[in-house]
């Protein structure tokens, strides 16, 4: 096999790769002028050929299973081999990864060995690893750190407030339950793809969500609200900054509807829509990237977006319309807050009315799978 005269070692010069072929006993017969290159910049042997393979990976360590893997090949046992090792020099880090692969010419059968430079990825692995690390202390420090002395305040401003009813205690309270809030949507922010699937009653769990929320004079409208398959902590999440961003942006007497999406051509999920201003057209792609804000911290609709993709869920936003379609309404300042999530909205001064604003936001959650 003479590469400088053949079309098949013309073809394997020019890969960037370090190749070689070695014979049924481990003999190389042949390498590429990347493998001879490699060689002369980092001080080994230039000339291999002749030189058995097989001998060099067992007269180290650290290789030996390299010279297994080709063992392996060369019998049959296997039909290929990959081993990735470093391979670092006085003045860089690099990784490589060794391929084996069997192929005949005629009755002759040879292995392919190749060596490719991988240092590119193992870099980018180690960054990644990094920036985990770094992310697995900051949710540490928030769960910990910051959780800890938060409840520690809020503890002794209920003291202050028994003995004090200066209007700087609701001002602080609201700092503190603000700081909470960041806390707990950065740990939601920062969390694995890691849920607990279970069935989760959308309207109770509204509910509870419209309950944990300062709604001011807002109005909740609930539809046919489905049962869905999905982790009833994260959804909590999901529904409490869709709320808040409705009251946040659709004013103080604005009506929040949330019903079941379930169309003709298979599109199933929820929806939870306003009657405020809405959200221009031009920004609607925007609204869900991290620190997009027109008020707020700018994690609330980032959080509803990495929350429904740790479901495989799909969100958006469009302009709500006014359907028309009777639904349970529910003041901010009517026993909603303190109703049990099995009841329906007959008592404590909720109304059944027809909500004929239009024009506000709507963000429809879909690729949801339903139980019910």
């Amino acid at each position: 096999m003479n590469r400088s005269v053949s079309l098949e070692g013309a073809a394997l010069d020019a890969f960037p790769s370090q190749v070689a072929i070695l014979d049924a006993d481990g003999t190389i017969v042949y390498t590429n002028q990347a493998w001879e290159e490699f060689g002369a910049e980092n001080g080994m042997q230039t000339d291999s050929l002749g030189m058995n393979y097989l001998n060099v990976c067992d007269s180290d360590e650290e290789i030996r299973e390299a010279g297994d893997g080709i063992r392996a090949v060369i019998s049959g046992e296997r039909e290929s081999f990959e081993h990735e090792y470093p391979c670092h020099s006085p003045n860089e880090r690099r990784w490589f990864m060794m391929r084996a692969v069997p192929f005949d010419r005629g009755d002759t059968a040879y292995v392919l060995v190749m060596h490719m430079n991988i240092t590119e990825r193992k870099l980018a692995e180690e960054a990644v690893a990094d920036r985990n690390e770094r992310l697995k202390t900051v949710a540490s420090v928030l769960s910990h750190d910051i959780r800890n002395p938060l409840t520690v305040a809020m503890g002794e401003l209920d003291l202050l407030a028994t003995e004090n009813d200066s209007t700087h205690v609701s001002s602080l309270r609201h700092a503190l339950d603000r700081i909470g809030s960041i806390v707990e949507d950065s740990l939601v922010f920062l969390r694995r793809n890691e849920i607990d699937l279970g069935p989760v009653d959308l309207g109770a769990a509204v509910r509870t969500a419209w309950a944990a929320v300062d709604t001011e004079d807002a109005t909740l409208a609930i539809d046919d609200a489905p049962t869905v398959r999905a982790d009833s902590a994260v959804v909590s999440h999901l529904l409490e900054n869709l709320i808040s961003n409705a009251v946040q942006h659709g004013g103080d007497d604005v009506t929040v509807r949330v019903g079941r999406i379930d169309e003709a051509d298979g599109t199933n999920g929820f929806f939870v829509a306003d009657d405020g201003p809405g959200i221009p057209e031009s920004e609607r792609d925007k609204v869900f990237d991290y620190g997009y804000t027109t008020a707020g911290s700018g994690l609330g609709l980032a959080i509803v977006d990495r929350t429904a993709k740790m479901h495989d869920w799909s969100v958006s936003v469009t302009e709500s319309e006014s359907d028309g379609n009777s639904a349970v309404e529910e003041r901010a300042g009517d026993s909603a807050k303190g109703r049990n999530d099995g009841e329906t909205g007959e008592s404590g001064g909720s109304e059944s009315r027809r909500d004929d604003r239009s024009g506000g936001a709507r963000f429809e959650v879909t690729d949801v799978e339903m139980i019910e």
